[in-house]
Formats: C-alpha cells, sequence, structure tokens
C-alpha cells in the first residue's frame, strides 16, 4: 500500500500535522519532516503496526509518533497518549485503547495482559495515561480519583493574556453548542481547577520539532510569583478579541481538582486566554495556523496498593512545546528527578503545591 505525501498533505487535521497511515486496517498519526519538499513527491510503502512502532520512516517522515511507555509495576501501566488519537474510536479513527491493544499483539508492547482503562484525555490533549492492570487495581484506582487522592499537573500554551495571573477556576458546567460545554456562575457540583500563567515569550517564527529536554536555561524570576491568591469564579464567553495578533505566548501550569469533559480548555477559555490551537474554545482561524492544541498531561502522582506512583513528562510534539523559552520554563518548574520525590511539589507555589495523602488511608 503506498502514499503521496505531498496528496496527503491536504487531510491534516486541525490536532497534529500529519498523515494518517493505513495500518492493519486502522490509521495511526505520523508527523511531517519541516524539511519535505512538497514539490518532490515521495512515495513509502507502510508495513504493518508491528513495524511501525519499531521503525522511523525516514523517507518521508521525520518523526514518528505513537504511545510509548513511561511507567509499568505490577499494578498499572502508564503510556505518553499521542495528541490527534481520540479515547473513544471508530473504524476510520482508533481510539488510544485500540492502539494500546494493536501494540500488545504484536509484541511493540511487552506486556500481554489485561488492561483498563481509569480516566480519559481528549483526542487533542496528549500525555500522561494510566490503564490498570486489573479488575481489582481498577477499582482501586477509581476510588482514588473519586476522592481527588490522584494529582494531577497539566501544561498549556495561550496566546492571550489572562483576566488572572493566577487562582481558580470554579463552576458548574454544561453542554453548549458543537460538541462544547461552557462555565456557569453556579457551583452546586462544581468543576475547580488551579491554575497558575508564567512570563510570555515572544514566538519567532518557524521552531523545530523537539523529542528531549536537555536545556540547562533557567527561568528568570518573577516578582510576582508568591503573591496572595485569588478566587476567580468566571464564565465562559469571556474570551478576547478574534483578531487580536498573536505575538506572545504564556505558558500556563493546571492542577484539576476535579476531572470533567473538557474542564481545563473551558476553563482556559473563561480566563480569556484559550489554548493555543483548540479548535472549539478558541478562533478557528487562528486554531488552524498551529499543528497541535497546546494542552499536556505532564504529571501525576497517587498511591496505590502501599506503593507510591509518581511520573513527570515533558511535552514532545509542538513546535512551540519545543522552544528554548518554554523549555527553560518548563526544566524550572519540572526539574530533573521530581518524579521522586515523594514530599511537597511546589512549596513556594500555594497555588499548585500538592502533598500525598498518607499511606495509612490507603488500602
Amino acid at each position: 500500500m503506498q502514499f503521496n505525501t505531498s496528496q496527503q498533505r491536504d487531510q491534516l487535521s486541525m490536532q497534529m500535522r500529519g498523515n494518517y497511515v493505513r495500518a492493519s486496517h486502522h490509521r495511526f498519526p505520523l508527523t511531517f519532516s519541516n524539511k519535505a519538499r512538497a514539490d518532490k513527491p515521495r512515495t513509502t510503502k507502510v508495513s504493518p503496526i508491528c513495524a511501525l512502532a519499531r521503525d522511523v520512516i525516514r523517507a518521508s517522515c521525520e518523526v514518528l509518533y505513537l504511545p510509548r511507555i513511561l511507567h509499568e509495576c505490577e499494578d498499572t501501566l502508564i503510556i505518553d497518549k499521542p495528541v490527534g488519537i481520540p479515547f473513544h474510536g471508530n473504524e476510520d479513527s482508533p481510539g488510544i485503547v485500540q492502539v494500546v491493544r494493536s501494540m500488545q499483539r504484536d509484541g511493540s508492547i511487552g506486556y500481554q495482559g489485561a488492561l483498563h482503562p481509569v480516566h480519559r484525555l481528549d483526542r487533542v490533549t496528549s500525555g500522561i495515561l494510566v490503564f490498570a492492570k486489573s479488575s481489582a487495581a481498577a477499582g482501586a484506582l477509581v476510588k482514588e480519583f473519586r476522592a481527588h487522592r490522584v494529582i494531577k499537573y497539566y501544561t498549556a500554551l495561550s496566546g492571550r493574556k489572562p483576566t488572572k495571573k493566577m487562582g481558580r477556576v470554579v463552576g458548574d458546567m454544561e453542554r453548549s453548542r458543537r460538541s462544547s460545554w461552557k462555565l456557569l456562575r453556579t457551583a452546586t457540583d462544581p468543576a475547580i481547577t488551579h491554575f497558575m500563567s508564567f512570563p510570555p515569550f515572544e514566538y519567532k517564527g518557524e521552531l523545530l520539532l523537539c523529542n528531549d529536554y536537555s536545556s540547562s536555561a533557567r527561568l528568570a524570576s518573577d516578582s510576582g510569583i508568591t503573591q496572595e491568591v485569588e478566587e476567580i469564579e468566571e464564565t465562559a464567553g469571556t474570551e478576547g478579541t478574534a483578531d487580536t495578533p498573536l505575538q506572545q505566548v504564556r505558558m500556563f501550569v493546571l492542577r484539576p481538582s476535579t476531572g470533567r469533559t473538557h474542564q481545563l480548555r473551558v476553563a482556559m477559555k473563561s480566563l480569556a486566554a484559550p489554548v493555543l490551537g483548540d479548535p472549539l474554545y478558541s478562533n478557528a482561524a487562528e486554531a488552524k495556523k498551529h499543528s497541535r492544541t497546546y494542552l499536556h498531561a505532564t504529571a501525576i502522582r497517587f498511591r496505590l496498593g502501599g506503593a507510591t506512583i509518581q511520573v513527570v513528562h515533558p511535552p514532545t510534539y509542538g513546535e512551540l512545546f519545543a522552544c528554548s523559552e518554554f523549555r527553560s520554563t518548563f526544566e524550572q518548574l519540572f526539574p530533573a528527578g521530581m518524579a521522586g520525590n515523594t514530599g511537597l511539589w511546589f512549596p513556594e507555589l500555594p497555588i499548585l503545591k500538592s502533598e500525598l495523602h498518607p499511606l495509612e488511608l490507603h488500602p
């Protein structure tokens, strides 16, 4: 089976710049090198998914982005979910569970037992996704999520200045139009998101993709970083004007206390700072300028069966996630070795700080 890369470029999705290569009757996203030339189309034969999981098809593609294992233990398997793969799939676009099980069948993932998803990520969100290896472990993890004892951190980018630098977005959520959700002023059963924004950096044109974060640059201290936290309760619809030029990019760290559909994307819009590249909650024309929606599940920490599990993983796809300005900020906030720290995280940043519950509270 063959594909012409120049023709496939016309089928770009809003979530990922790349073509969907059919393999084992499924489509999997591949990203194009910035060096590829549209005036000289190439043809590449695509082997089954087992080969896709092992090899980078360098004849036409620079990056092969399939799920990778970040952590594995007796009870859990934690992966990096690529952007562009939905949670629930269909015959044209497989879901992440289908993709992972296909990789199990062809040996790309060594673990061959059952896997039970215990939480979800949107199609446009990349990053940490947890599977349980047994129904008992799944049940225990679901209880931890419901008790709000699973601590999660997300990284997002926006091209707008937020209405508040840090605080909480609190409010009930309900369905809106075009499969979107909106935030209400009521708080009967509210979604709660802790957030903090950081000094902006300029977007200086085309940037290269990045698959590692070896930069040692340091983030300049921000004089207002420990200011008193303000709680905010905003409704969606306060977004800035659609034709505001994108000149600066701000990084946000989000710590949700609840797990509602589109919660973080709605929270960002309510701050007048929608996530860059978001096709639902930002200006559609502006979103199409970006290779992805810049939202990534960055870190998770919880206890299970007497064990402490902590994973920190930076985003690995997206031009803005690859630039040195973002990486220096990220590495200051999520330094190497952070996953090994079982104590207090972000002790100097009250809105982001977290601590695991004592072991005696866990079965």
